[in-house]
């Protein structure tokens, strides 16, 4: 007979879960009835994201780093949704590194401007990172988005503004009287 019981933590800490078994029949080996499973609950990671130049010339390329700490003692075992959204006027041109520092279970980039992946296994007192590049099509501020989403849909998220900078177009023109 096979029990299972789902349960959530309502705090950061360790757990102890012992489960004991009776039985109204004659148990002839006693030692065999009770079992404990100790489990650690921690932190979701923090995310930090950077851009190498927050402010780009128009059509110029930039760089954002995107960096999930785990600050915690122990290895970050659960998996977290990553989440880079970015707006009109950036242009996704891709992945300078795959994710660093973890294992990655899915990536999946759309044409909705955004780029999603699944990782888990981030080690203790380490970084899980990545490198993005992007095109700037545009001259306004652009806030691009990193949301990290945990167990039971907890977030964290940062974001990084870049101010593009607007490239002049000089022409001269020559008259004479």
């Amino acid at each position: 007979v096979s029990l299972t019981i789902v349960s959530r933590a309502v705090k950061l800490g360790e757990y102890t879960n012992t489960a004991n078994v009776s039985s109204a029949e004659l148990d002839w080996n006693l030692t065999n009835n009770e079992d404990d499973e100790t489990v650690e609950v921690v932190e979701l990671p923090d995310p930090v994201k950077t851009v190498d130049n927050s402010t780009p010339y128009y059509h110029g390329e930039i760089e954002y780093n995107l960096t999930i700490n785990n600050d915690e003692d122990a290895d970050y075992i659960s998996n977290l949704t990553v989440v880079d959204s970015w707006p009109d006027g950036l242009e996704y041109i891709g992945a300078i590194t795959d994710f660093s520092g973890c294992d990655v279970v899915v990536t999946e980039v759309n044409g909705t401007n955004n780029v999603t992946w699944v990782i888990t296994n981030i080690k203790a007192n380490s970084n899980a990172t990545i490198t993005l590049r992007f095109k700037v099509n545009s001259v306004e501020a652009l806030t691009n988005n990193l949301t990290i989403v945990g167990p039971n849909n907890t977030t964290k998220m940062d974001d990084v503004t870049v101010k593009p900078v607007p490239i002049v177009d000089v022409s001269t023109n020559k008259t004479a009287d």
